[in-house]
């Protein structure tokens, strides 16, 4: 016999003979029995400080109910993770949806003195190409989900197993596969429990929901169009390309207020959107499209014979607070102001990848305005090319720092290193006021395809080909 125990989270039961609490959820199958402590904790299961009575305890409980020892209580909450896009505690002057966080990696990646190589590893959700969201989703713990556009399958990773399991789609006519553009979701950021955020589709954009507990999850629809882009956010607006290019649609932060725009606009090949200025803007290799909230959509095409490197180099700023974009055309490589897209193009004399004032030509960082020289410091480094990750923004440093990825021994091309080439010897490293080489790869193939998220106080570097995910450990971020 077992004694219930109702809670205001789930109802528990209690074994009269060995005093062991168990969610009444996890009793429901043997598959569910297996992971009972992932339920619990998603429950939220309190953890016994001292005494031994039971593992785990009810959620409200403060005491065991037994020997009236004090139950461990949570501490602060970690950051969750919603993808460089997605990091609400960067200042106004940096924009939102590009590769740069506000977590404070840097004292944790400076102080290694370790092997280059990971502390931990975990193995490549079932399909490839996954984005990776770290977050509490309403639960008392965070956990994380990857989610495979090109199929719309929604991956769970579960601690208890340590596995991956697919969420089973509670509605069969709910396709969540999106292709024709960058992909990029929007968070909840204060979630019901189980509210994932707004996640774009073919047919629309979808309020995602993860029952975690039965491993399933549900959308339902925010926008019924055909999608042309990802969704973007501001403070108090939210907007999108769709029906083929023909339409902007936008709405207030709640998704009241709905509007649509005409456009005529390419129907795909949108890079993700970012927030600059009190503005959205999207780019393509035809021109740029903003939009303000209030005001209608702006298309501007690029100034004739000057294409974009977009696979290659986002937005980044100068000295004045400019936003300028890497380009080439008959001259060599270029800079646009993306303020003034038909001014004249600032001439570099080479490739510089990144993003967000983290830019380097060739092996040397790029320390000022984005066409200025570059600061060297190893002149062995020309023989290398150095393709910034993610830029870690801190308000007490003056200078960048973030993680890249160092090509060595490479002198071709930029481009032609995006194309498919296997390169023989690369490194990922963390450049700063110290730099770290926190891994060799070796036959790196589609270096861009490479991508970094942030989860269980670890660091973790992730690509399409590899069948581990490789961690570091930074440590409880708040």
């Amino acid at each position: 016999m077992a004694y219930r125990w109702n809670t205001p989270a789930a109802g528990w039961l209690e074994d009269e003979t060995s005093g062991r609490f168990l969610p009444e959820a996890a009793c429901a199958t043997p598959a569910m029995r297996a992971r009972a402590g992932d339920i619990a904790a998603l429950l939220g299961g309190v953890r016994p400080r001292g005494c031994a009575c039971a593992p785990v305890y009810p959620d409200g409980f403060a005491f065991c109910p037994h020997c009236g020892e004090a139950l461990e209580r949570g501490g602060a909450a970690p950051r969750d993770w919603f993808g460089a896009a997605g990091d609400p505690f960067l200042p106004r002057h940096v924009p939102q949806g590009l590769s740069v966080t506000s977590l404070p990696l840097a004292a944790a990646l400076e102080a290694r003195a370790g092997p280059a190589r990971p502390d931990l590893t975990l193995p490549a959700p079932p399909n490839a190409g996954s984005v990776y969201l770290s977050g509490h989703f309403g639960y008392p713990v965070p956990r994380l989900l990857a989610l495979a556009p090109a199929r719309g399958v929604v991956q769970y990773w579960d601690p208890s197993l340590c596995a991956w399991q697919i969420l089973l789609g509670a509605a069969a006519d709910c396709d969540l596969s999106f292709s024709r553009s960058a992909y990029a979701w929007l968070p909840a950021w204060n979630p019901d429990p189980g509210e994932a955020g707004i996640v774009p589709a073919a047919d629309g954009l979808w309020r995602l929901h993860v029952d975690l507990v039965a491993e399933t999850w549900s959308a339902r629809r925010v926008l019924a169009a055909p999608l042309a882009s990802a969704p973007g956010a501001l403070a108090q607006a939210c907007a999108c390309i769709a029906d083929g290019g023909r339409t902007l649609w936008t709405a207030a932060s709640d998704w009241s207020e709905a509007e649509t725009h005409p456009l005529d606009v390419p129907e795909a090949g949108w890079s993700r959107p970012f927030a600059w200025e009190g503005r959205l803007a999207w780019l393509h290799c035809a021109g740029m499209l903003s939009w303000r909230p209030g005001a209608a959509p702006v298309w501007n095409p690029w100034p004739a014979g000057w294409t974009p490197s977009l696979g290659l180099a986002g937005p980044t700023p100068s000295r004045d607070g400019r936003q300028w974009l890497l380009g080439h055309d008959a001259g060599g490589y270029a800079f646009v102001d993306l303020g003034d897209p038909a001014a004249a193009p600032r001439h570099v004399d080479g490739a510089r990848p990144g993003c967000a004032g983290f830019l380097f030509r060739r092996g040397h960082e790029v320390k000022g305005d984005p066409w200025e020289r570059e600061h060297v410091e190893d002149q062995d480094a020309d023989a290398a090319l150095v393709l910034p990750l993610l830029r870690v923004w801190h308000a007490d440093r003056a200078q960048a720092g973030g993680l890249a990825l160092r090509l060595h021994r490479y002198l071709g091309r930029a481009e032609e290193a995006l194309d498919g080439r296997v390169i023989a010897r690369a490194s990922f490293e963390w450049i700063g006021r110290t730099n770290a080489v926190l891994d060799e790869i070796a036959r790196l193939r589609r270096p861009q395809d490479c991508g970094v998220f942030v989860h269980d106080a670890h660091l973790w570097l992730h690509h399409p080909d590899w069948n581990v995910l490789r961690g570091w450990r930074v440590g409880a971020l708040a």
